[in-house]
Formats: C-alpha cells, structure tokens, sequence
C-alpha cells in the first residue's frame, strides 16, 4: 500500500530517494501531466525520443518502501556548457511535500555546477527556480496555443522565390542543409539526432522550405507536425523560417496535409511572445492562448532570433 504522503517522517530522504527514469515508466509523466492540463506536447513515442537524446537523463523520484516512481525531471547536457532541464512533474498526492525541491537539488548534480542551466518555468514554478540561482530572461516567453486551426482567416503575405518539399521528396542534400539551418537556429548546438527522430516518425508530417539549386540546396525553414497523447491533437514542434512568409506558407501547407488525414485534428503551438507576426498568425488561424512559460538560466542568458521561430522544437530538452 503506497505511504499516505501527508503522514510521511520530516526527513524526506527517509521515504523518497532519486535515481536515473527507465523508459518503461515515462508514460506516467504523460498520465499525470492530463490530469492538471487539456493539451500535451507529444505522445509516449516522441517522450522516449526525448529522454534518449537527453542520454537518458531523466531523473526519478521514487517511493523508498513501494519503489513507486511519485516524480519526474528531464534533463538534457547539451555541451560542455549549455544543459536544458523540462517535464518537471510530481504526483498529485505529493505535491507540496518538497519532493520537486528534491528532484531538483539533484538536477544541479547531474548536470554540474559548470555548466548553464537552461528551464522553462510555469509562473508558480518560479519562485522554487530563483532559490536555486536561477533568473528570469525577461525577453523570452513562451505562449501555449491551442485549438483547431482556421488558415483561411489568414492574410495572404507576398510570395519568397522559395520550393516546399515534403518528408517523401527530402534527398540526403536537403536534409544536411537541414541539420545545418537547424544547428544555426539552436545557438550552434547539435541536434541532429532527435530532428532526424522527428521527421522519420511514422506519423509526423513535415515540410521543408528550400532555395538554391540541387547541388547546393538552402534550407531556409521547416515544419515538422506530430500526434500528442491527447485524441485527435497533434503538436507543431518546429515551426522556423527566415520570414514570416516563409512561416506562413509552411504552416499552410502542413495544416492542409494535415485535414486531409484528420478533418477535425487540433493544434498545439510554443510560441515565443516576442515573435509578433507568428503570434498574430496562430490568433488569426483561431488559437487560443492556453498558458505561458517563462525562461530561467543559470548564469548567461543565451541570445536567439526570434523572428525565425514560430514554434520550439521542444521546450523540455532543448534550448527552443
């Protein structure tokens, strides 16, 4: 019988202790997370994918006497200097009980005092960040949009001299340019790995917009759109471009391949609030705001163009 948490001994570490998530018990992050919340960023195979380009560093904190997992934090070392921590979530039995203090005590073990720690908080989450040394990028905010999108309420913008290719058109040009564009967009760190995971992901539609000629192709944007846990809702996770043409156009034409396969299919977007042309068009297209996170670092704030991001690729183990 798992321990009533209100009548649990004042030492914590008595009853519960952290160690590494196996990938067998990350479905529990997905489970809890829809009961606080109608959206969910991906589903249990996109979650994996996440851990594993994490090197499976998600933490676990666990029940000492039953060995039942009662909390999770992913964590991501990114380089030498850079680590993104997110999916942050504790049982709702527990919660109020330090164990999310706990968990991310350990977090700064794991990733080292050296490196810059890098987290999306929930307003509420804030305060327990600040403790630990974190502050607030005051430039970076970002806005869960969700709802069932509407392009044609959408202003035409002037055409870019540019070709859109999907998944089944990608040569192996056009997907180096991709790694390439998408390692600029990421402050110079490599993620070819779970990109590549996304795109190859049986149910994901992507689009990839491209200049120049065959032999030497220019990506100057992509979307990927993939199925979330939640019946019917599928996550935008990315959507980049060099102009707000550019992201329109590639949301278009996903959105179009997307009501062929599901008339009825819901969006969910993370979008940066200071990226105004992409705000406008999600609101435009019927998103609602859902809910905001603010960005926390360690040390120095790391700089981006937002005006090329419409929507992360992931808000949990990657910078954005």
């Amino acid at each position: 019988m798992e321990q009533n948490a209100a009548n649990q001994p004042s030492q914590l570490t008595d009853v519960v202790k952290v160690r590494r998530a196996e990938e067998n018990e990350l479905h529990l992050i997905i489970e809890w997370w829809l009961q606080d919340y109608s959206y969910c960023t991906c589903d249990h195979e996109s979650l994996k994918m996440m851990h594993r380009f994490a090197g499976n560093g998600s933490l676990c904190a666990y029940q000492r006497e039953t060995g039942q997992p009662i909390g999770f934090l992913m964590v991501a070392n990114l380089n030498e200097d850079v680590a993104m921590a997110g999916w942050f979530i504790v049982k709702d039995a527990w919660r109020g009980k330090r164990v999310g203090q706990l968990l991310v005590e350990n977090l700064r073990t794991h990733c080292g005092a050296n490196r810059n720690l890098a987290i999306n908080a929930v307003p509420q989450n804030v305060k327990l960040y600040e403790k630990l040394g974190l502050k607030v990028d005051e430039t970076w905010e970002n806005l869960k949009y969700v709802g069932l999108p509407v392009i044609r309420n959408l202003q035409p913008l002037p055409e870019d001299d540019i070709v859109i290719v999907d998944k089944n058109s990608m040569t192996p040009n056009i997907s180096r340019a991709l790694f390439d564009y998408d390692k600029k967009i990421h402050a110079g760190i490599q993620r070819t790995e779970i990109v590549n995971d996304f795109i190859c992901y049986r149910n994901s539609i992507v689009f990839v917009a491209t200049c120049g000629d065959v032999d030497d192709v220019i990506v100057v944007g992509y979307i990927i759109i993939m199925p979330t846990a939640v019946l019917d809702q599928y996550g935008v996770f990315p959507l980049y471009g060099n102009t707000p043409a550019i992201i329109q156009r590639l949301f278009c034409r996903a959105v179009e391949a997307l009501h062929e396969r599901k008339e009825k299919a819901s969006l969910i977007l993370a979008v940066p609030s200071a990226n105004t042309a992409a705000v406008k068009m999600v609101e435009a297209a019927g998103l609602c705001n859902e809910s905001l996170e603010r960005r926390m670092y360690s040390s120095e704030f790391i700089p981006l163009d937002v005006s090329k991001i419409a929507s992360v690729l992931t808000d949990d183990v990657t910078l954005w």
